[in-house]
Parts: C-alpha cells; sequence; structure tokens
C-alpha cells in the first residue's frame, strides 16, 4: 500500500504539474507527530521560505498542513541540495517555487506546481519525496 502515489506529471518548460492521490485511508494532513517523523528524515524542511497564514516558513504550518503541501516542500529540497552541489554558480544562486491546491480532499486529489531547473532532476527528486512520504506515513 501507498500513501501518496503520483498519478500523472505533465512537463512543462518552466514547471512540472504533479497530480497526486491519497489512499482512501492515508492522511490527508499532517500532525505534530507526522512532523517529527519528517523533520528527522529531512533536518531543512522547517527553514523552507512558505506563504502561508501562520508565519513566513514552513517550520510555522508542518505539523498542520496537507500531505500534498509536504511533498511540494520535499521535491524544493531535494532540488535546493542539488543546486548546491552544481558547480554552476547560477544554479547554485536559484530558488526553486512551488504550489499546492486540493482537487477534491475528500477523494485525496490534489495538483502541486512546481518550478525547476533541470527537469531530470526534479522527476528524481518527485519519486523519492513520494518514497519518504509513504515511509514517513507508514512507520
Amino acid at each position: 500500500m501507498q500513501a501518496i502515489s503520483v498519478q500523472r506529471i505533465i512537463v512543462r518548460k518552466d514547471r512540472v504539474v504533479c497530480y497526486v492521490a491519497l489512499d482512501p485511508h492515508a492522511p490527508r494532513a499532517t500532525t505534530p507527530e507526522i512532523a517529527q517523523r519528517l523533520i528527522r528524515r529531512v533536518s531543512s524542511l522547517p527553514d523552507h521560505d512558505c506563504i502561508n497564514e501562520k508565519g513566513p516558513t514552513f517550520g510555522d504550518v508542518i505539523d498542520q498542513t496537507s500531505i500534498p503541501h509536504v511533498l511540494e516542500h520535499l521535491v524544493i529540497d531535494f532540488q535546493a541540495q542539488q543546486a548546491a552541489q552544481s558547480l554552476d554558480a547560477r544554479m547554485r544562486a536559484r530558488s526553486f517555487r512551488g504550489t499546492t491546491e486540493w482537487i477534491n480532499v475528500s477523494e485525496g486529489r490534489a495538483k502541486i506546481e512546481l518550478d525547476y531547473a533541470d527537469d531530470l532532476v526534479v522527476l528524481k527528486a518527485l519519486t523519492d519525496s513520494v518514497d519518504i512520504l509513504n515511509d514517513v506515513l507508514l512507520p
């Protein structure tokens, strides 16, 4: 069983559009316990910039945000790590952005849009992020 799965990916020249689905029994949002498991896996998540109603960082909402929103930030984190390791100064200076919106909360369907510098990197980041999120949600 997977708590979250990718249903469809559209690679555009300026962003990747990803449609995800949550298992009917999977949580739709994080809890403080899920947040702590996430932070143990990816300690930099709370430090991300994030436009939200509680504060300027993802840490302000990490313990009560949607699971697809978490996936968005995991993918951004992996892309930022890759950029930091790049020899290209323009890549290292790049910041990554994304948006998440529910298509249907009760059905667990959401759309995530992510910008990217390298399509292969963002697709690998998406795969790795889904794996981590499934591990965290299904301990």
